[in-house]
């Protein structure tokens, strides 16, 4: 029987060893003292599913899509 790639990684031990593998180098942590932060955000429409409680929802769409849903996307600078 052949398994596929997504059904190995399901197996907690190999996704560990994949994950640290991937993002060993992605992270990275910085001691700041920022004076001040600033957070907006915006919007992405996506192909999803949409659930009552789910973090994709349906709403208005500066993109003019409203079939899709969408997810609020934060963003944050420190000064």
């Amino acid at each position: 029987m052949v398994r596929s790639n997504l059904e190995a990684l399901s197996e907690d031990i190999r996704w560990r060893a994949f994950e640290g593998t991937l993002t060993q180098q992605l992270w990275r942590v910085d001691d700041l003292e920022p004076m001040r932060v600033r957070l907006d955000r915006t919007t992405a429409s996506v192909y999803w599913r949409v659930t009552e409680d789910g973090l994709f929802q349906f709403g208005h769409s500066k993109e003019r899509r409203p079939d899709l849903p969408q997810v609020k996307v934060p963003c944050l600078c420190l000064v």
